[in-house]
């Protein structure tokens, strides 16, 4: 799957939540600004979750995610798992390894 980002503005950053087995995660939402603007929840994992302190309520950023699909109980979710951020310009980057191979088993449901 080719190299999949969006841009938008910051307008909420969640807390880190711990689970079972050391398993953190943390949300932050942006904001597109399109004609029809979507506001997208995006979570970011394990030793990635400090990636959106830097940053700040209303600020531009570019978002650069994996989609996540899985099955449980036969349920289907979808999560889109950021693993970079930067602002809109591509200056005062913040970069994170890419991993598309996180083992499912960490999921907390």
């Amino acid at each position: 799957m080719d190299k999949m980002s969006v841009t938008g503005k910051l307008i909420f950053v969640g807390d880190t939540q711990e689970f079972k087995g050391g398993f953190t995660k943390r949300q932050f939402v942006i904001e597109t600004e399109e004609k029809y603007p979507q506001t997208i929840p995006f979570d970011l994992v394990k030793d990635r979750t400090n990636l959106i302190d830097k940053y700040t309520e209303g600020d531009r950023l570019e978002v650069f995610f994996n989609i996540r699909g899985n099955e449980y109980n036969g349920k289907y979710f979808v999560s889109l798992n950021a693993w970079k951020i930067s602002t809109e310009t591509g200056d005062d980057e913040v970069r994170a390894e890419r991993n598309q191979d996180v083992p499912d088993d960490d999921m907390p449901f």
